[in-house]
């Protein structure tokens, strides 16, 4: 209604002409940028938690629902593309 929209109006029009990102594109988003974060911390467990979770799936996922997961799906994005070039420290995130 803020745009002075029809009701008739595709989603797709209106997404791209108010530069409105989907759900799902800005969950995989803050998705990244949480596990960036968390990479950098030295004593984090989440990382190991997620690969830990990451293969247990892979062992009894019958139905593919490893797929689902978008944490997941972003740990591997980032794993894949930082490799070992984050720099790790023990201090808090900041927030």
């Amino acid at each position: 209604m803020a745009m002075g929209y029809r009701i008739s109006t595709d989603l797709n029009v209106i997404h791209g002409e108010s530069n409105i990102t989907y759900l799902s594109t800005r969950l995989k988003l803050l998705s990244k940028k949480f596990l960036l974060k968390t990479l950098s911390l030295k004593n984090h467990t989440l990382v190991s938690d997620l690969n830990s979770l990451k293969n247990e799936l892979a062992l009894t996922d019958k139905h593919h629902i490893n797929n689902k997961y978008t944490l997941l799906q972003a740990l591997e994005d980032v794993q894949m593309v930082t490799k070992n070039i984050i720099k790790k420290t023990n201090l808090p995130l900041p927030y």
